[in-house]
């Protein structure tokens, strides 16, 4: 600032009266200069309003313009920290990865018997994102409310698609007419998925004489490091286990009327139509010829044909009324079927003819998809 004696002047006073019109940022750099050249113009020239009135203009307009870029300058800071907060944000989201999606492909409905006490085997298809890693921890069956539960005494993976439901006691062993696609151990063990996969379950039964019923599994599995639960449900109803003391030939009268007993209660839970049991007519036809083909091992020693296919439509469940195939081509591995339902529009249903080579089954499930290109 002003040293004392220019301070002291005969109008030092008045001039640093007037530098109060400027912020204190611009006093501190430019005050010193401005009161000298003031005190200047007050000997040569002691009064005159207009130089009074520019000194306090200019000095309100400094202020605004200061005051203008301190705003701009919290803006653009305020602005900056926003940003960088939602980067960090996404960047976090982007980072955590979502869980798989594994999609229930069993159909589910089958009934047979098991000595008990024992354990059986069941199995669960699934489809999943090919290249999906995850290290399964635990899997529980699913029963149905009234009825005894069965417990898992095991449980295998394959990277395959079999709808075998009772290859035979556990642990399973493979034969030369049943290939188990080689699985391995699931529990605590980290798998690689494929489009197609199923999960062998030995189910122990206890209680000779019941029917345990089997709405699906419930699997709690780690995927990077975090820790998920799906629910695998079979999609049409559930496969029932009735308990025997020794093996039988014909199926026993308690085994049917508890079997449909369970069906009827599952149903109530599940009707068709809800999101659970929510799937296309078309979608079912071609699933029931797809089993169909399965039941009558005509593809287990040979690949299917589309003439096979068209041969065994006329086989399915009878409650698939007005449903109709109009046409089936077979092109890369896959049957694109052509379903006409109730005579409207044509939906065109793609049924995969997995491995057959290495002893899979006909492609399982069936999916929507577009028309075959020519």
């Amino acid at each position: 600032m002003r040293s004392d004696a220019v301070a002291t002047s005969r109008y030092g006073a008045r001039a640093q009266r007037s530098l109060r019109w400027y912020p204190r940022v611009w006093r501190e750099r430019y005050g010193e200069e401005f009161c000298a050249h003031l005190e200047a113009e007050f000997d040569e020239r002691p009064w005159s309003p207009r130089r009074g009135a520019n000194v306090a203009l200019h000095g309100l307009v400094t202020r605004l313009q200061l005051q203008r870029l301190l705003r701009w300058t919290v803006g653009v800071t305020g602005l900056a920290a926003m940003t960088v907060a939602v980067v960090l944000i996404v960047a976090a989201v982007l980072a955590t990865p979502s869980p798989p999606t594994l999609t229930a492909t069993s159909s589910g409905g089958g009934t047979f018997t098991a000595d008990a006490p024992g354990v059986t085997t069941m199995t669960f298809g699934f489809g999943a994102r090919p290249g999906t890693v995850l290290r399964i921890l635990s899997v529980h069956v699913i029963g149905v409310p009234g009825f005894p539960l069965a417990t898992v005494a095991g449980a295998d993976f394959a990277a395959v698609s079999s709808d075998v439901i009772n290859p035979g006691p556990w642990p399973m062993a493979e034969t030369a007419n049943l290939s188990l696609h080689n699985p391995v151990p699931a529990l605590g063990r980290t798998v690689a998925l494929a489009r197609h996969n199923t999960l062998y379950v030995g189910v122990r039964v206890a209680r000779v004489h019941h029917v345990y019923p089997v709405v699906g599994v419930r699997v709690v599995y780690l995927d990077h490091g975090r820790r998920y639960t799906t629910t695998m449900l079979n999609r049409s109803a559930p496969d029932v286990v009735c308990a025997v003391a020794t093996e039988v030939v014909a199926m026993p009268s308690w085994c049917t009327i508890d079997s449909v007993a369970a069906s009827a209660v599952e149903a109530a839970l599940y009707p068709v139509g809800s999101v659970t049991r929510a799937e296309p007519l078309a979608l079912r036809y071609v699933q029931a010829i797809s089993q169909t083909a399965q039941s009558r091992d005509l593809i287990l020693q040979h690949p299917a044909t589309a003439t096979e296919l068209m041969s065994i439509a006329g086989l399915v469940d009878e409650r698939l009324t007005g449903v109709a195939i109009e046409s089936v081509s077979l092109s890369r591995g896959v049957f694109h079927v052509a379903v006409r339902v109730g005579g409207r529009a044509i939906q065109h249903v793609c049924l995969p003819r997995d491995v057959i080579q290495n002893g899979g089954v006909v492609g399982y499930p069936p999916s929507n998809c577009p028309p075959p290109s020519n």
